[in-house]
């Protein structure tokens, strides 16, 4: 029996090998944001299992293929969350202090950011650090 492994998702979630409500059904699962109870990650390339073995080695190669990184402690994912959190206010910050003349529409050009706008605003006074976070979400 191989040792389970925990991964970080690109959502930032934790994804590891359980037993599901019936024995001898393994299968993937993230942990839900209220930190106790557990949701199947749902893919043709996680089928249930009957071994916790052949369950890791399914998500080993899903892991791999979406680039997710082994989650080495909990407090590591703790200050990945506060990184991206810091980055989604002072994101947002700077759309807020934006000079209007060089607001950008959806998928133009945003020189503040130095990459294209995600938002479809042409006023980017009421982009909020939660809406950051959405948009970051959807896209991975």
């Amino acid at each position: 029996m191989t040792d389970p492994i925990t991964y970080v998702s690109e959502r930032e979630e934790e994804v590891s090998v359980s037993e599901g409500l019936h024995a001898g059904q393994w299968m993937a699962m993230r942990l839900a944001k209220n930190g106790r109870s557990k949701h199947r990650v749902k893919s043709p390339a996680l089928p249930i299992r009957a071994t916790r073995d052949e369950a890791q080695a399914d998500l080993d190669a899903y892991a791999a293929k979406r680039g997710w990184r082994v989650l080495e402690n909990a407090a590591d994912l703790g200050q990945v969350r506060r990184e991206r959190d810091s980055l989604a206010v002072e994101l947002a910050r700077l759309c807020n202090g934006q000079d209007p003349s060089v607001y950008s529409a959806e998928g133009e050009y945003c020189a503040m950011r130095n990459d294209k706008c995600p938002f479809p605003y042409t006023d980017c006074s009421e982009i909020t650090p939660k809406m950051w976070l959405e948009k970051a979400m959807k896209t991975h």
